[in-house]
């Protein structure tokens, strides 16, 4: 449409149109009006020579437009030149130089990121108490329990039989001691007899022990945790192996495994009288911001553990129950989740930059 307008005013009758382009890009488009044909000629030469540099000009500006520095120095230079964007640009410099020096200097909590697990502070076990017993009846397969109540009695006829039979010879060698008693010339089978006897006690103690071992019952006040344990019934145990798991749902722990480049900033946050802070929140409960605190170094494990992530140290805290009371109700054992701990102060500076300051001098040092 502009070369339409143009040539409707135009006193020429002649027009040249010469590509400007690449091998692999089209550029754009050199025009030009005609005169007499010998200038015709001349024209068509020197516009195809202007073509030709000029596709290479235009290359080579495309290709410093694209380098990400030229366009601000060019602005640069441009502020430079002229004295009141010069003073204003200057002035706005000042002040953001004067912020972030002020920023990097003002005191700022380092705080260590950590994964978290929160779990029932007190959680107990039951373990066969003897090989080769089996599972009689499960009285309790699930729900909450009270320390001391009946959960699985394990089959004890076998040991109840050895009980009667050594109770049968515990009788008769009794027996025997009392009708050779007073006689002179038989110390000797009334000392074995007696020593027989108390053997024979022993071992029926130590039965009567196995036999009441075979009445499993809770050790704490809580919540049987272990699924299906009904199914167990009639299953043949190994000393040890385990039967039932039981949890006190109502005190938590949080455990915190920290980074062991990190632990040195919690042991320094523990350094002083007021503990470290810990703010944490759980993956099943997102929407809620959950506090807890470290009060001493004798929490941080002795040695670290080795996590696909790296050695972590582990810092077992008491979970307040204030604190979980509006989600106590949906809480499950192992409740995973992101915390924070609250450590010392250092300039706001080294804060962002120290994860770089460490790097380059266990690097480099």
């Amino acid at each position: 449409q502009l070369l339409k307008d143009y040539f409707s005013i135009s006193q020429l009758d002649q027009i040249f149109l010469q590509p400007i382009k690449t091998s692999d890009r089209d550029l754009g488009v050199l025009i030009a009006e005609g005169f007499d044909d010998q200038a015709a000629a001349n024209l068509a030469g020197v516009m195809a020579n202007v073509s030709r540099h000029g596709a290479l000009a235009f290359v080579n500006a495309l290709e410093m437009a694209s380098v990400p520095l030229v366009r601000p120095f060019a602005k640069l230079q441009k502020i430079k030149k002229d004295p009141k964007k010069r003073r204003k640009w200057l002035a706005i410099a000042a002040v953001i130089l004067a912020a972030l020096i002020i920023g990097a200097l003002t005191p700022w909590t380092i705080q260590i990121d950590s994964e978290c697990e929160l779990v029932p502070k007190i959680q107990r076990m039951i373990d066969a108490p003897l090989d080769g017993l089996q599972i009689a009846k499960v009285v309790r397969p699930d729900g909450a329990v009270k320390k001391g109540e009946l959960i699985i009695e394990l089959n004890a006829d076998e040991l109840i039989a050895r009980k009667l039979s050594l109770e049968a010879s515990l009788r008769q060698e009794e027996i025997n001691e009392d009708k050779t008693a007073g006689r002179s010339d038989m110390k000797t089978e009334i000392l074995l007899s007696k020593l027989e006897q108390q053997r024979l006690r022993n071992q029926i103690d130590l039965v009567t022990l196995q036999i009441e071992k075979c009445r499993l019952v809770s050790p704490i006040d809580g919540t049987i945790v272990t699924p299906q344990l009904q199914l167990k019934e009639g299953l043949t145990l190994k000393m040890g192996d385990p039967i039932c798991e039981i949890y006190d749902l109502s005190q938590w722990q949080l455990i915190l495994d920290v980074p062991q480049e990190e632990i040195g900033w919690v042991q320094r946050g523990l350094a002083g009288e007021e503990g470290a802070e810990v703010e944490f929140y759980l993956a099943a409960y997102p929407e809620q911001k959950l506090k807890a605190h470290i009060d001493t170094l004798s929490q941080i494990s002795e040695m670290p553990q080795i996590k696909e992530k790296g050695n972590v140290y582990q810092i077992r805290v008491e979970a307040p129950g204030e604190e979980l009371r509006p989600i106590v109700d949906g809480l499950r054992s192992g409740n995973i989740g992101r915390a924070k701990i609250a450590t010392v102060e250092r300039p706001l500076g080294y804060v962002l930059l120290r994860k770089v300051i460490r790097f380059f001098r266990i690097t480099f040092f």
